[in-house]
């Protein structure tokens, strides 16, 4: 038997921090920095709904399961820094298996949203489909991946040692970054991310002020199993192309990308990948983590970690308004009319976007608000 317990970020006994490390460092599946316990440090300063769900054996009260969530009132859970999160699960004592709804009704949480619940040998998922996230793993030496990965993607190569050449000619005292210090360029990079979600009608993540704090905080560390690395690329102090990326030892995940689109022609995105990877080996990092998202991606890629993306829903779910609601919606977008499921999908999509990045009812609003306005005027203008 177990026994279930949370604790507010904050407030979690250093015994279960130490034992959470501990089986982190055990384990290769929780080897990417979203499932480092200083990011989870960190969140529970940026954020004061982070819960740390933990469970023990009830005749030994030795802990067993280290997982920090958001929980809203419905009872309905999302990954640790919510939108922002690429990979979340729980944290397992080796030698230990549990199933994901045993832990969902163990905790009292009726369901879970992710975009990267982990995969771990420890932790049964049930009814759900795999998915899968892009690494390049670069263990020995640049040389030998890149000819590996033209031998695959010719064309891809060809192509971008093509504009390679091209904006080294046009750009010669262009400069790259692996890690850049310049908080006038992250705030560059950040600009270009709110005007492009603001062109395309997407949530702005960025805006709500717990995710500035987090930011801020993750700047600022220094420690090694959780700290970021902006790399640049610049011409007259000109941002080109930045990536915001979280590293923990030797693995780097790929997490805020933008890029100046006067220099669209030369691929600068491509170009500014290729230095990264380029440049890992000399900084101990070994895995470039890109997610499942980025089609791009595909041509760097040389192994797969397994994933899975939607919604995991417990084995008890109370009858109440919103898990009906919850219900009907699933039901629609999987067997409803089919042109209605796209569309609904989408919506969903975007609320839990919204749901996962603002923290107050009148974010909330205004995120809906926002993404309701550009229907609302098509339909004015049919």
């Amino acid at each position: 038997m177990y026994l279930a317990t949370s604790y507010p970020g904050h407030k979690v006994p250093e015994e279960v921090l130490s034992l959470a490390r501990a089986w982190r460092a055990a384990n290769s599946s929780y080897s990417n920095p979203f499932l480092s316990i200083d990011f989870c440090n960190i969140l529970s300063q940026a954020r004061d709904d982070v819960r740390i769900f933990v469970l023990r054996d009830e005749k030994t009260n030795k802990p067993l399961v280290f997982w920090p969530l958001h929980v809203s009132p419905s009872r309905w859970a999302r990954p640790l820094a919510g939108a922002f999160s690429d990979r979340n699960g729980p944290i397992i004592c080796p030698g230990y298996t549990f199933s994901l709804s045993e832990l969902l009704d163990a905790f009292g949480i009726d369901g879970l949203v992710s975009p990267g619940l982990l995969s771990d040998p420890n932790l049964e998922v049930e009814h759900s489909e795999q998915s899968s996230a892009q690494l390049a793993v670069i263990e020995t030496d640049f040389g030998s991946y890149l000819a590996a990965q033209k031998k695959e993607n010719k064309r891809f190569f060809k192509n971008l040692n093509r504009s390679r050449r091209k904006f080294a000619e046009d750009y010669p005292d262009a400069i790259f970054t692996f890690d850049d210090k310049s908080e006038d360029l992250l705030q560059e990079l950040f600009d270009v991310k709110q005007k492009q979600y603001a062109a395309t009608n997407k949530h702005n993540v960025l805006g709500p002020a717990w995710a500035r704090d987090m930011i801020a905080e993750l700047w600022r560390s220094d420690s090694k199993s959780c700290r970021v690395v902006l790399s640049t690329m610049k011409f007259n102090d000109q941002l080109i192309a930045a990536e915001f990326n979280l590293l923990s030892d030797h693995y780097l995940h790929g997490w805020i990308v933008g890029y100046n689109r006067d220099f669209e022609v030369y691929s600068p995105g491509n170009l500014l990948q290729f230095n990264i990877l380029e440049e890992m080996g000399g900084h101990g990092i070994t895995h470039y983590d890109a997610g499942s998202g980025a089609s791009y991606f595909k041509y760097f890629t040389n192994a797969h970690v397994p994933i899975y993306e939607g919604s995991f829903k417990a084995k008890k779910i109370p009858l109440t308004p919103v898990a009906a609601l919850r219900e009907m919606w699933a039901l629609m977008e999987r067997s409803g009319p089919s042109p209605l499921q796209p569309g609904m999908g989408k919506i969903r999509r975007r609320a839990d976007m919204i749901l996962g990045s603002e923290t107050d009812t009148r974010g909330r609003l205004e995120g809906f608000l926002q993404a309701a306005l550009p229907m609302l005027n098509r339909t004015g203008n049919d």
